[in-house]
């Protein structure tokens, strides 16, 4: 079922997001540096409340900035704010082969990300927020 849902949900640059996101996926998130989607982690990691709109997590949720790379938490949903991109190679492996481990024991996984790559490789499917808004999934 659902592990998040946002339901017209607003904070920052982001506004009224209505998505939801299963269990056991990895979700890339692409945008532009104003474009909301630090907004959107913040809101799904559990590091912000909304300003208007709700989000409804099933279980617990974490949120990692870029500077704390490499310190996965077993959560029911897990936002990633582009910390791969400060890894050296070997943290790298290592954090990815941590979210794979999350994806297969049932969480939901937020990747903000601009390593087309890495997205091709990690995620089961992208949303592209621009604008505040979510243009396509």
């Amino acid at each position: 079922g659902k592990v998040i849902e946002f339901r017209q949900a607003s904070l920052g640059a982001l506004r009224e997001l209505s998505a939801s996101a299963p269990a056991g996926v990895v979700i890339g998130v692409i945008g532009g540096r104003a474009s909301g989607v630090q907004d959107l982690l913040l809101l799904a990691g559990g590091a912000a409340d909304p300003e208007s709109g709700e989000v409804t997590p099933a279980r617990g949720r974490h949120y990692l900035a870029a500077d704390q790379a490499g310190s996965l938490a077993a959560a029911a949903v897990l936002a990633v704010d582009h910390s791969l991109a400060l890894l050296d190679p070997a943290a790298r492996i290592r954090m990815l082969a941590g979210i794979d481990r999350l994806r297969e024991s049932g969480s939901t996984v937020l990747l903000a990300s601009h390593d087309d790559a890495l997205l091709r490789q990690m995620a089961d499917e992208v949303w592209w927020i621009d604008g505040g808004r979510l243009r396509a999934k």
